[in-house]
């Protein structure tokens, strides 16, 4: 099965012309390292991510390891820490007021609704109409439409998504003013069965 993750063509495809004139620039004034161009793009990253300085590096990884530096040399960081880095899991996990909470393998053919099915459905208590989806980065996503009453919502799953089914707490409520009611009947009964043994 492919998975599909980032596609680095389709999303360049809208500026390819730019991307080729800058690597032009690149290519013929013979600065690969640092230059016009890296400076150029240094401060505008830096102002659009509102910070002062902004570093170009290499790649991802030196990316990573100037960070880690730099969180260490600021104290939030020290010697013996450990840095765990999830990566993506192809599937999709279900959990809340479903009858089996579990993960599946990614199968982009597949609906919230039928990932719910597989889970074995709803439960008495579920909110159906408040499912919602955790991304893999942590985002939530609310379905475009209430899945229960739609064969697809508008809502495409990723790879490392948790659809959430939550509990209905209006239900609660009733509970909350029956036991207030019977507190209150048993501390009546308490009370006149006091004042006739008086």
């Amino acid at each position: 099965m492919k998975v599909p993750f980032l596609d680095l063509k389709a999303i360049n495809l809208q500026y390819r012309s730019e991307l080729i004139q800058a690597a032009t620039r690149v290519i013929d004034s013979g600065w690969y390292v640092q230059g016009e161009e890296v400076n150029a793009f240094e401060q505008e990253f830096s102002q659009y991510c509102r910070t002062k300085h902004c570093i170009g590096v290499a790649n991802g990884l030196d990316a990573l390891i100037l960070t880690l530096r730099a969180w260490k040399e600021l104290g939030k960081l020290k010697d013996g820490d450990v840095l765990i880095v999830p990566n993506v899991t192809p599937a999709v996990s279900v959990i809340g007021e479903v009858f089996v909470s579990t993960t599946y393998r990614f199968d982009e053919a597949l609906t919230l609704q039928d990932y719910i099915e597989k889970a074995g459905g709803v439960r008495e208590f579920a909110d159906k109409s408040k499912v919602y989806i955790v991304r893999a980065n942590g985002s939530v996503s609310i379905p475009e439409s209430n899945y229960w009453f739609s064969a697809n919502s508008g809502t495409a799953l990723m790879p490392g998504d948790t659809i959430v089914v939550p509990r209905n707490v209006t239900n609660y409520d009733n509970i909350s003013l029956w036991q207030g009611v019977t507190q209150i009947l048993y501390q009546s009964a308490i009370a006149l069965t006091a004042v006739r043994n008086l």
